[in-house]
């Protein structure tokens, strides 16, 4: 769920320790990332300064992660996903475990790594701004967002070209402040076309 609602990476979900978790602001910091190193996990900074950020999250998402930390009492240095003795999890074994509660689902295949895409492409389908979901992606520079994500251009700029169109040519119901009814104005001399 944190992976689908926030489009972190992989390493940077099993990088999370709870003291990582504002509960209150409803926000993780990525400072960590856990990746495999010659078969070994290891703990490491993100790649790049843009990859060290604070995420905002839903409630829902905040919601899981309270109902994940109880039945136990973690310490603030304890990964919130770890194995039964509290390792970090193996990306590899992440992964897999991933896959096989897709497969016992019935969905369609989907990698892991595909709820992030997945993520970045509703958000832009859904109207953010590019700078933003690439400052949530932790992409740098928004070039890599846009790049990536650049065929989907064509569909929003369709969508925006009849909302701004239905903006501009509705007749808001509300009169203007003279009481007159309110009608489009020229952008060089304010008066009504």
């Amino acid at each position: 769920m944190l992976l689908a609602t926030t489009g972190m990476r992989r390493s940077e979900v099993l990088g999370l320790r709870w003291a990582d978790i504002d509960f209150n602001d409803r926000s993780v910091s990525i400072i960590r990332t856990l990746t495999v190193v010659n078969g070994r996990p290891v703990l490491s900074a993100p790649k790049t300064p843009a990859s060290r950020r604070l995420v905002y999250l839903d409630t829902d998402t905040v919601d899981a992660l309270r109902a994940h930390r109880q039945g136990s009492t973690p310490a603030r240095d304890d990964f919130v996903f770890r194995t039964a003795n509290g390792q970090p999890v193996n990306p590899a074994s992440f992964s897999d475990t991933f896959d096989w509660l897709v497969r016992r689902s019935g969905l369609p295949r989907i990698r892991l790594h595909d709820l992030r895409h997945t993520y970045a492409t509703l958000a832009l389908r859904l109207g953010l701004h590019p700078v933003l979901l690439s400052e949530r992606l932790g992409h740098t520079p928004i070039a890599v967002t846009l790049d990536r994500y650049s065929h989907l251009i064509p569909s929003i700029d369709r969508n925006a070209a009849d909302v701004v169109a239905q903006q501009i040519l509705s007749q808001p119901e509300s009169p203007d402040i003279c009481g007159r009814p309110r009608r489009v104005l020229c952008c060089s001399d304010e008066r009504p076309w």
